[in-house]
């Protein structure tokens, strides 16, 4: 199959239905059926989204000429695989717009990517609400739109907004830190869903103290490991009970 679906595809159920029917014309029993009937005014095939999977019958040629048939499941096989490579593709996509529009104009660049991250985070917000998606594929489709945020945050294309000296000095170290915001974010007190997000600010705006040098130094990769510590592949128990004793100290809340 000669196109690759994108995040616009899964955003609203018309997207979804499009897709599902432009999948169903590479069938070989549907060859010319499906835009014939868009011709005549129809949507497709499926004139709603079928939650159930199905497939089409594939043909390729080889090189010598013969003609090989293949059962393609919407689901398992086409979405599945596609929705793996989404963020590389769109990165990708990102990347060479950059290139050709705006590598030598930073205002237009930087207003652009601002206005791409804006339409990810919309687009995540359209496929976590929708009902047409199973949940599997919105944490898939969810995980690869954190991809490409990460990208946009990570790759300087933000220049940091505070210089070393005018970062804030916290005397706490840095996995405390990141386990303080993700508690943070965790009990609704902040709202930072997406870890690119989350650590870009922390990494722009803190400092963390090394006992170890006696000194204070910069947090890096922030988004990285708040994904490692949020989901449990990097343990953060120590930090939490530093947290929990520094918190409930009996004058903490007394101000002087």
């Amino acid at each position: 199959m000669n196109f690759t679906p994108s995040f616009i595809d899964f955003s609203t159920e018309y997207h979804f239905l499009n897709l599902q029917n432009k999948f169903l014309s590479y069938d070989e029993r549907n060859i010319g059926m499906v835009e014939e009937i868009q011709l005549s005014g129809g949507k497709g095939i499926y004139s709603e989204v079928k939650k159930e999977d199905f497939f089409i019958i594939y043909k390729t040629i080889d090189i010598n000429n013969i003609d090989h048939y293949k059962d393609i499941y919407f689901y398992e096989d086409f979405i599945t695989q596609n929705i793996k490579t989404l963020a590389t593709f769109t990165i990708n996509q990102i990347t060479s717009i950059i290139n050709k529009d705006f590598l030598h104009n930073e205002i237009e660049r930087k207003s652009y990517i601002t206005l791409t991250i804006q339409n990810l985070k919309h687009l995540d917000t359209q496929i976590f609400n929708a009902t047409y998606l199973s949940k599997d594929i919105k944490i898939l489709l969810s995980r690869q739109i954190e991809l490409v945020l990460e990208f946009l945050y990570e790759n300087n294309l933000f220049d940091n907004l505070f210089k070393f000296d005018e970062k804030i000095k916290l005397n706490m170290n840095k996995i405390d830190i990141l386990a303080f915001f993700l508690l943070l974010r965790q009990k609704g007190i902040i709202r930072y869903p997406y870890n690119a997000e989350l650590g870009k600010l922390i990494d722009n705006h803190f400092l963390y103290y090394d006992k170890t040098t006696d000194d204070y130094k910069e947090i890096q990769h922030s988004n990285k490991l708040l994904s490692e510590y949020g989901n449990g592949s990097k343990s953060i128990s120590k930090s939490i009970t530093r947290l929990k004793d520094f918190f409930t100290k009996d004058n903490f809340f007394h101000l002087k």
